[in-house]
């Protein structure tokens, strides 16, 4: 097992989650599809004006204001529009699998998504060298528009495979309430640990395995239950279920 960092992000229903911001190394490459992307609309959008030209569509006057046009708007407006109606994330964030959250649990707004995008020259200055130094060193990866606007970019979880999860049933409860919302940061193969010794019939090696595995994991997330080791781990794959589903 190795730490993690997460940001803990609360919701309406009282229960924390722990989502794991984006690295700096996928906001890179996700800006980096994105301009692509914006660099092949400008291009397209030139080749149809020249189109338009050459047939005597509109005059030349209307081309140059055209043309003036398909240089400004993508690059100026594609991040704040495909953010607005891509529910926080651009085709390279989605590409990436990463995406834009509030820090307070809501849902992000207009004005969020705004702020982030006027304050976006500073943090692209000189290379985006603002950004990447203001990501690095905070803790929430939080670049300068995500500091003012009060949002983050988080790695978005794959898909739980919940037949496989279900395959040996914790959850009988439908009102149940999770007891550790911090197993939530523990991966899948990591809970299908837990669930493969919990299975196994008890035993002394068996009983040892657990109260290591119990010890570790109170260490990792920081918590202080003092129940029995089965009776933790069996909660903690409850809780990981409930939270992730």
């Amino acid at each position: 097992m190795k730490n993690r960092n997460y940001i803990r992000i609360p919701t309406a229903q009282n229960v924390s989650l722990y989502l794991e911001p984006a690295g700096v190394g996928d906001r890179i490459l996700a800006n980096i599809l994105d301009s692509l992307l914006i660099f092949g609309l400008i291009i397209a959008l030139i080749f149809f004006a020249s189109f338009l030209n050459r047939f005597g569509l509109y005059d030349e006057v209307y081309v140059e204001t055209l043309l003036s046009l398909i240089f400004f708007v993508p690059y100026l407006f594609y991040h704040l529009v495909s953010e607005i109606f891509l529910n926080g994330q651009s085709i390279g964030k989605r590409q990436m699998k990463i995406q834009i959250v509030r820090l307070d649990g809501t849902a992000p707004r207009l004005s969020n998504y705004f702020l982030r995008w006027l304050i976006r020259p500073v943090d692209i200055f000189f290379f985006g060298i603002v950004a990447i130094v203001t990501i690095t060193i905070n803790n929430q990866g939080q670049r300068l528009g995500d500091i003012a606007a009060g949002t983050t970019v988080i790695k978005l979880r794959p898909p739980l495979d919940l037949d496989k999860m279900l395959s040996y049933e914790f959850i009988d409860d439908k009102h149940y309430k999770p007891v550790h919302t911090e197993a939530q940061m523990l991966p899948e193969q990591e809970i299908e640990l837990i669930k493969s010794l919990i299975r196994q019939k008890p035993s002394p090696q068996n009983t040892q395995e657990l109260e290591k595995l119990a010890k570790a994991y109170r260490q990792e997330l920081g918590i202080s239950s003092k129940v029995p080791p089965y009776l933790f781990l069996k909660t903690l794959v409850k809780d990981f279920i409930y939270l992730s589903a």
